[in-house]
């Protein structure tokens, strides 16, 4: 039979007809297990909202006690503050207008940045010119170097004339004597210039002039190399002489028995040279050396400010030399473009008078090509004129 409309055996003894759905059995260990789960989360909600409540009692308790100590703390530096802008104020009343401060540098950038926007102006307000300055400068410049050029080359003419005009009378204004004064002084502010950029300024000016003093006083105090070796070669006699003094001493108490020498000529028994007269000390011979050291290192002094000397005379004499060839090279060059231009005005006045006596010769030989055809044609008319008259003459005859 199928499912619907089966009968079943129900419990309790019953049967259902139909479709008959089945129940679940209530597990009694299951609540049991249930309701023990649901108690301990209970207890563990209670002990746990119990600590929570400590927890946030102590916090809270902690931040009462920071909230005290902060505003003590506020309270103590704002006592102090208030002193010490009492004190600020006494010496100073704007010094916490930080507004007025603050308006001052922004109108300083502002300044700033219309004189950069306008660049500099005038008492009337206007934009100065920026560039004109420096060009009237280069201007003023470029006319007192005409000036000088102009006045050598005037100087270099009458050094050329000679006393070609030494007769005549020279007349000079105030005005030209005062420009030329003043062409001087500037000369003279340049060169000082020029004198200060290359010694570096005043400053580097003393203290050349300082160390050159400190120079000539240190060598005058020096020795020359020949009295260097002149004083060498009394100090070397003077050591000949001791030792061989030292050595006859030796031989005399040698002689008289005092000291024994071996087969080395070593001195055996050293106890006699304790007496007065053989007693040569490490000290004295230590002495002599360092006296042979410093003559020798006086010696190679000396030496090397004679080649320093000799090193620059000669780097002196080859600037002189460099400096000559220069106003030589200069000479000549100048020399040369002299005779240069010479010869092209004497070819050039040479080519217009070659030019000219063309120009001469061709109006000469049309001119008389002219005149040989009017000759000619006053050749050919009498002619002419004697050929047709010869007829005439003939029947006059008959």
């Amino acid at each position: 039979m199928a499912s619907n409309g089966s009968m079943r055996n129900v419990a309790g003894g019953g049967f259902k007809f139909g479709l008959v759905k089945r129940t679940a059995q209530p597990a009694l260990a299951s609540k049991a297990v249930k309701r023990s789960q649901a108690a301990s989360l209970f207890d563990d909600a209670l002990e746990n909202s119990d600590s929570d409540d400590e927890s946030n009692a102590n916090n809270s308790k902690a931040r009462v006690n920071r909230d005290v100590s902060r505003q003590m703390n506020l309270a103590a530096e704002s006592a102090k503050t208030l002193k010490l802008k009492e004190a600020a104020l006494a010496e100073d009343q704007d010094i916490f207008d930080y507004d007025k401060v603050y308006d001052s540098m922004k109108e300083v950038e502002e300044a700033k940045k219309r004189a950069r926007h306008l660049g500099d102006v005038d008492d009337t307000g206007r934009k100065k010119a920026r560039y004109v300055g420096n060009l009237l400068a280069a201007s003023l410049q470029r006319k007192i170097e005409l000036e000088r050029v102009e006045d050598r080359k005037v100087a270099k003419e009458r050094q050329l004339e000679g006393e070609e005009f030494g007769d005549k009378e020279a007349f000079v204004t105030e005005a030209y004597k005062q420009r030329q004064k003043e062409l001087r002084q500037l000369e003279e502010e340049e060169k000082r210039k020029e004198a200060l950029q290359k010694t570096g300024g005043d400053m580097a000016v003393f203290y050349r002039t300082l160390l050159d003093s400190h120079e000539q006083i240190s060598s005058t105090n020096t020795l020359t190399p020949e009295q260097v070796a002149s004083a060498a070669a009394d100090r070397e006699r003077r050591e000949q002489e001791k030792k061989l003094e030292q050595q006859e001493v030796l031989e005399d108490a040698v002689k008289r028995g005092e000291l024994k020498l071996n087969a080395s000529n070593e001195i055996v028994d050293k106890r006699a040279l304790l007496r007065s007269g053989l007693n040569v000390s490490r000290s004295k011979i230590r002495s002599l050396n360092e006296e042979k050291e410093a003559d020798e290192r006086d010696r190679r002094r000396a030496e090397e400010e004679r080649r320093q000397k000799e090193r620059e005379e000669r780097e002196r004499r080859q600037v002189e030399a460099d400096k000559r060839r220069a106003k030589e090279e200069q000479a000549r060059r100048l020399v040369e473009e002299t005779e240069r231009q010479k010869a092209e005005r004497e070819k050039k006045r040479a080519e217009e008078a070659e030019r000219e006596r063309e120009e001469i010769a061709k109006k000469n030989a049309r001119k008389a090509t002219e005149d040989v055809v009017m000759d000619a044609r006053a050749r050919y008319l009498a002619r002419k004129k004697a050929e047709s008259s010869k007829p005439r003459d003939g029947d006059e005859s008959e």
